[in-house]
């Protein structure tokens, strides 16, 4: 058990990162600036936690790991792979374009074939219907494939977009429509995870880009707000923490990540404000250690002198018996 001896506060900007940092992968050096340095002994742990991120929206619907998905005819795959953007609802307005005009369009310009796709807004899906003239059976797929030799993986593909679920496989024939499975998901990114190369087995540990790199979880971000504004989040409960045994800290990495432990591609600086907090050993603990050490060495002396007023007491007895044993052994030789 140990009791909090000190908190020291620290705040992040990754544009002080050091050279070579991004948003998406910042390094931060403390060295010059307030290190996280505990009093040892006296202080034997300490826990990072993030308690406040500025954060601007700017990560767009759709990325690098989530825009394509596969069609294929005959043996032959045909990526299809939509723009990086945010999407304005399912259908166009006079604004933006809406969801189903990239789909079409990217479609369309993978296999050039006339598909259809329409969005059906009371259940927030979509379909999508093959010409008449589609020629032979069309499969649509959403997991990672082999094109041309070479492996593109999907890692989530852009099954949310059209309303489908990874492992869904659906198939085309000519004037055959298909519709969603599920709600499509256009909204872009619900949670963003900030990481660190630190880890200890008692924080929430995570592969780092789905490699072997390991690292440990420091705040979630549920992103509720409108693309393109600024928010503030907060955890005062520090959900996420990372505690580790005591020892000077002074450069650490941060990393942004998506739901799918990939980079999300930030193209703003951020910020975050958190605190190390150090820990010392309980006093209690210690005097409850030193009351049982007196008491064993109190046990141990009464014990001693048990068994010495014991052994007196055998001694005694031993030495009577062996006076009277003499006697009697005189008596026997004079008789």
């Amino acid at each position: 058990m140990e009791v909090v001896s000190r908190t020291q506060a620290f705040d992040c900007h990754t544009k002080d990162g050091l050279a070579l940092s991004t948003p998406d992968q910042c390094t931060f050096n403390f060295a010059e600036n307030g290190p996280f340095t505990p009093n040892y002994p006296a202080e034997t742990s300490m826990e990072i936690s993030v308690t406040s991120v500025c954060f601007p929206n700017v990560i767009t619907a759709v990325q690098p790991y989530n825009n394509t998905f596969f069609l294929m005819n005959s043996g032959i795959i045909y990526p299809v792979t939509l723009p990086i953007t945010n999407f304005r609802g399912l259908s166009s307005n006079s604004t933006s374009t809406g969801l189903v005009d990239f789909i079409k369009a990217a479609m369309v310009a993978a296999t050039n074939v006339a598909w259809t796709v329409t969005g059906v807004p009371l259940t927030n899906t979509i379909t999508i219907s093959a010409p008449s003239t589609l020629v032979g059976t069309w499969t649509m797929l959403f997991t990672s494939q082999t094109v041309g030799g070479v492996f593109t993986n999907a890692y989530a593909s852009a099954c949310g977009f059209l309303g489908f679920k990874q492992s869904d496989v659906k198939t085309f024939v000519a004037s055959q429509t298909v519709a969603s499975t599920v709600p499509c998901q256009a909204s872009g990114a619900s949670n963003i995870y900030i990481a660190c190369d630190l880890f200890s087995l008692d924080s929430a540990v995570v592969d780092l880009y789905g490699s072997t790199r390991r690292g440990a979880l420091l705040a979630k971000l549920n992103i509720t707000d409108a693309p393109w504004t600024t928010s503030t989040y907060q955890d005062q409960l520090q959900t996420f923490s990372l505690r580790l045994p005591a020892y000077n800290i002074t450069q650490l990495t941060v990393f942004l990540l998506n739901e799918y432990l990939q980079a999300p591609n930030m193209s703003l600086d951020w910020s975050f404000s958190g605190t190390c907090t150090y820990y010392s050993p309980n006093p209690i603990v210690e005097i409850n250690n030193k009351l049982d050490n007196i008491s064993q060495t109190l046990s141990y002396i009464w014990l001693s002198q048990k068994h010495a007023h014991e052994d007196q007491k055998k001694q005694a007895r031993l030495k009577a018996k062996a006076a009277k044993d003499f006697e009697d052994f005189q008596g026997r030789r004079v008789n």
